[in-house]
């Protein structure tokens, strides 16, 4: 399929694998989840000045990135095609498994997965019940979040 001079940029190999799939190009995989690597991803193919490109990202995505393309000279439109919406509360085989055994990690993928399984959990009660336990990150960003709740990830990925 062709779009025409539209270049396509991916966040992360499995956004990428998944827009392959439909036939399309990937030209800009950045190194790693970071505002500034997606911005040099970019860059690697073209300036960024009067450069006009459309972010399809969530809703609750930082607004880092938008800013900082447009303090390099882009035209942003930074577009919500999705939300992340907690999953139910009922009390599922897991969640009770997780409450009366812990984990050996708990790994979270985004900023929302920390909020909402905290609002669900409360992570600090479970690290105390559970003093063992680890957490891995995905990147600085969802460090931060764990960061807002006084929380430091054992690992966090590159």
């Amino acid at each position: 399929r062709s779009l025409g001079n539209v270049r396509l940029a991916a966040v992360g190999p499995a956004t990428a694998a998944r827009i392959t799939r439909s036939h399309l190009e990937v030209d800009a995989i950045p190194d790693s989840y970071q505002a500034e690597e997606i911005l040099g991803a970019i860059q690697k193919h073209e300036s960024l000045d009067n450069l006009r490109i459309l972010l399809a990202r969530a809703e609750v995505a930082n607004p880092q990135l938008p800013k900082l393309l447009e303090d390099h000279g882009a035209i942003v439109d930074d577009v919500a095609t999705y939300q992340t919406v907690a999953a139910s509360s009922a009390s599922t085989q897991e969640s009770e498994s997780l409450l009366h055994s812990g984990a050996d990690w708990i790994t979270f993928a985004s900023g929302s997965s920390v909020r909402h399984f905290h609002e669900r959990f409360d992570i600090a009660d479970l690290m105390e019940t559970y003093p063992e336990m680890k957490l891995a990150s995905i990147g600085p960003e969802t460090t931060r979040w764990l960061k807002e709740l006084e929380l430091d990830p054992t690992v966090e990925a590159k």
